[in-house]
């Protein structure tokens, strides 16, 4: 996992995992979150969660890129994972 950027101790979440476990795998994958913006991928990630039953990394990274994404450039710099 490591070798495609996947964090070894990156956290397996469904549809009951809770907000500080999206928190420290967001953390993990290089972004930090508002509140606003913890809360609108956690809605986000439950919800795919409900469909998948598991949500992959990559799932997270999508949906965190886009939410973190919608802040103004000079934000959304400071929260994207570095390149």
């Amino acid at each position: 996992p490591q070798s495609v950027g996947v964090p070894a101790r990156l956290l397996v979440l469904g549809k009951h995992s809770g907000r500080n476990a999206l928190r420290l795998t967001l953390r993990d994958l290089g972004y930090e979150a508002s509140d606003t913006e913890l809360a609108e991928v956690y809605s986000r990630v439950t919800a795919l969660a409900d469909q998948a039953k598991q949500v992959r990394p990559r799932d997270i990274v999508a949906i965190a890129h886009e939410v973190i994404r919608r802040r103004s450039p000079a934000m959304a710099a400071e929260s994207s994972p570095a390149a």
